[in-house]
């Protein structure tokens, strides 16, 4: 819980893409493109994805929770 609490202070209830991508060390540029294709990527983030104009925000709660999902079993 503590770190959903880090992201939520660090990023806000919404993430930019080059937020997301900060987050998943990816190139902010490649996040875009696999956002925007068929992708494994896609599948998992684009649910999360908030348009506001021409804008993508990803809700961080969402962003958090699909993290954990992803988190490998200890």
């Amino acid at each position: 819980m503590h770190k959903s609490i880090s992201l939520l202070e660090k990023y806000g209830p919404l993430m930019t893409v080059d937020d997301l991508a900060e987050l998943l060390t990816r190139v902010p540029t490649g996040l875009r493109a696999s956002l925007n294709q068929k992708s494994k990527v896609a599948d998992i983030f684009n649910p999360t994805r908030l348009k506001i104009g021409r804008k993508s925000f990803f809700r961080t709660h969402q962003i958090i929770e699909v993290l954990q999902l992803e988190e490998p079993a200890q």
